[in-house]
């Protein structure tokens, strides 16, 4: 089965790379087929698509919330949203997301399914600093044109063939800094009795060094790829692209 970093690694080059049809709101329902199109491609089965459920659960409040996508394996669930406005995404979208999941979380969590539940944020335009910050204080992998997703860079960080060709500290650092900040969710909320839940955060100077650090590193590791192997990632978005069948 594919594997996180992967999936990252392909929705950041469609981000990027990707040349979009429609405008507007037909513009979100474009990435979100382009995504579907991107699962089959990799015969992937989406659990839900344009659904009211996630993995097959309501929400834990009762309350209609529009789900993307979600795909699960193995001991695996994502929970995917979808953005394709061409502006800053904005913390309220971030919040909104946060909040919708968390209710199918304690849904799932109540039927004794335990899973790692991560959720992935995707959009065709960069994320505001605000949104960010919430990003990582609730450990959402977010997904845009600007920016290695924090899975890409640890994974290519841990790749041999490019361990030699990164600066030893960026990959201590990396490791140190980044790596809390893609734990799923059911590692931030803990089941402590009952259905209370004990509540995993970062620090505030925490959240600080990860912002400084993400955005560092990923220029740093676009630099060093950029270096050994030009056009590395136009060339593999090139053959993901032609695999599902969408325009460059």
């Amino acid at each position: 089965m594919i594997d996180i970093a992967t999936i990252c690694k392909d929705l950041y080059c469609l981000c990027r790379f990707c040349r979009f049809k429609t405008e507007g709101a037909r513009r979100g329902r474009e990435l979100e087929q382009i995504f579907y199109d991107y699962c089959v491609s990799q015969r992937i089965q989406p659990t839900e698509f344009h659904g009211f459920t996630l993995f097959g659960y309501d929400s834990w409040s009762g309350a209609k919330h529009e789900v993307d996508s979600g795909i699960g394996w193995d001991q695996t669930g994502i929970h995917f949203e979808f953005k394709a406005y061409q502006y800053d995404i904005v913390k309220d979208q971030v919040m909104i997301f946060n909040e919708k999941s968390i209710d199918y979380f304690f849904s799932i969590h109540s039927h004794n399914r335990h899973f790692n539940f991560y959720r992935i944020l995707v959009s065709d335009s960069p994320f505001d600093v605000n949104a960010t910050r919430l990003c990582y204080l609730w450990s959402i992998i977010h997904i845009g044109p600007d920016i290695l997703p924090i899975p890409v860079i640890l994974h290519y960080f841990r790749d041999p063939v490019w361990e030699d060709r990164v600066e030893p500290v960026l990959l201590s650092e990396g490791e140190r800094i980044l790596s809390e900040f893609v734990r799923p969710l059911n590692f931030k909320l803990r089941l402590a009795q009952g259905t209370t839940y004990a509540l995993s955060i970062p620090e505030p100077h925490e959240i600080d060094e990860a912002e400084d650090a993400h955005r560092a590193m990923s220029q740093e590791l676009l630099d060093t790829i950029e270096c050994y192997e030009p056009d590395h990632f136009e060339n593999y978005a090139a053959t993901l692209m032609s695999r599902i069948g969408t325009l460059p």
